[in-house]
C-alpha cells in the first residue's frame, strides 16, 4: 500500500512531466489572443508579460519538482542514474523526462516572452492573407 508521501510524489511526478507543455500551449493561445485585443483595440501588452511571468514560474516550480524527484530516485536504489545496464523503473524514466520537458519547455516559453517583448509580433499575426 502506497504511503501519503508516495502519492503526494507521483502527483507532483505528474505536475512535472505535463506541466511545461500544457502551460507553453496555454502561453501560445492566451498570448495570441493578447496579441489581437493589442493590435486591435489598444489592449495594454502588460497582461501578456504578466502571464508570461506567471507561466515561466510555473514552469520552474515543474522543473524543480522534477529535478527533486530525480534526484531522490538517484540516490534510492543504484549509485548512479545514468548507468544504462539496468533496465529502469516507470518512475525514473517519467523523472528523466521530467527534467527534460521541464528545461526545454522553460527555454521555449522564456524565448516566446522575450521575442515579444522586443518585437511586437501583432503585425504578423493578424496580417491578412494575400
Amino acid at each position: 500500500m502506497a504511503t501519503m508521501t508516495q502519492k503526494t510524489r507521483g502527483k507532483n511526478l505528474g505536475y512535472a512531466f505535463f506541466a511545461g507543455p500544457a502551460l507553453w500551449a496555454v502561453q501560445l493561445l492566451v498570448g495570441y489572443l493578447f496579441a489581437n485585443l493589442a493590435s486591435s483595440s489598444g489592449f495594454p501588452k502588460v497582461w501578456y508579460y504578466l502571464l508570461t511571468a506567471i507561466i515561466v514560474a510555473l514552469i520552474l516550480v515543474a522543473g524543480i519538482l522534477a529535478l527533486a524527484a530525480w534526484r531522490g530516485l538517484a540516490h534510492a536504489g543504484r549509485p548512479n542514474i545514468t548507468v544504462f545496464d539496468e533496465p529502469v523503473s516507470r518512475r525514473e524514466f517519467v523523472a528523466t523526462s521530467a527534467v527534460f520537458l521541464s528545461s526545454v519547455f522553460f527555454l521555449l516559453t522564456l524565448a516566446t516572452g522575450v521575442f515579444v517583448i522586443f518585437i511586437s509580433p501583432a503585425r504578423w499575426i493578424t496580417q491578412p492573407f494575400p
